[in-house]
């Protein structure tokens, strides 16, 4: 267990990897004093300019894909909470943007002492070529990071 006063930053994302990492979290890393800062990213819809056309999102369109996304955080910080029980405090936070960075910049932000990661579960060339956010993060990241495995074996620290 992690000493008590701590703010940990959760990724989370409408994954199996992001229910993992959330129960890693509520259990390890929620004491008395402690916070766990639920950070989900999302990308907002980008205007296309093409040759022969030209698409700009509407103000509607935009809303409707926040609102996709923030129903996705609802939803885990509300899960958060009852897996707490009240032992730490749970917040959500939807920040637009790539998830690599804004994993790394909330993190910052919020002075966290640790970031809780799920992986995606891809074999090593797998996840060489995609490049997976857990990998980006727990390399360029000042903060401890853990990856919590999509198997049920340990987590490892990186």
């Amino acid at each position: 267990k992690m000493s008590s006063g701590h703010k940990t930053v959760v990724a989370v994302d409408a994954s199996q990897g992001a229910l993992n990492a959330l129960n890693w979290a509520t259990t390890h890393a929620c004491g008395a004093g402690d916070t766990l800062h639920l950070v989900h990213s999302y990308q907002p819809i980008h205007a296309i300019v093409g040759p022969q056309f030209e698409y700009t999102p509407t103000e509607a369109e935009q809303k409707r894909v926040r609102q996709q996304h923030e129903s996705i955080l609802t939803e885990f910080t509300l899960l958060a909470k009852k897996a707490a029980g009240g032992r730490c405090a749970v917040q959500g936070h939807l920040v637009a943007g790539d998830a690599r960075d804004t994993l790394l910049s909330e993190a910052e932000k919020l002075h966290a002492s640790g970031i809780v990661i799920g992986s995606r579960g891809l074999g090593q060339v797998k996840g060489a070529i995609l490049g997976s956010v857990s990998h980006y993060v727990s390399q360029h990241s000042k903060l401890p990071v853990i990856v919590v495995p999509s198997a049920n074996g340990p987590a490892k620290t990186q």
